[in-house]
């Protein structure tokens, strides 16, 4: 039961952005803000595992939020084949 209550709410955190829930893990475990961590969960507060999650959610954030068409303009939709109606 211990092992539920530990991975319910970690489950919860990813729906909502993986990368973000693997930093607050690992820091967590790395500057043993959480007691007891499952032996499972140790592997998170390394800092390769640390340096990537933090690499790939700054990705994720600007690919998410800044769309392609102010990157490259309308060469880079024209490039990849989408069209207009995609884009709105």
């Amino acid at each position: 039961m211990a092992a539920f209550n530990t991975i319910l709410p970690l489950s919860f955190a990813a729906g909502i952005n993986l990368y973000l829930t693997v930093l607050v893990v690992g820091f967590s475990v790395r500057y043993g803000w959480v007691p007891d961590v499952p032996a499972g969960l140790h592997v998170f507060g390394s800092a390769p595992v640390l340096i990537a999650a933090g690499v790939l959610y700054v990705i994720q954030f600007f690919v998410d939020k800044i769309p392609l068409s102010i990157i490259c303009g309308t060469f880079c939709i024209r490039l990849f084949g989408l069209s207009a109606r995609w884009s709105s």
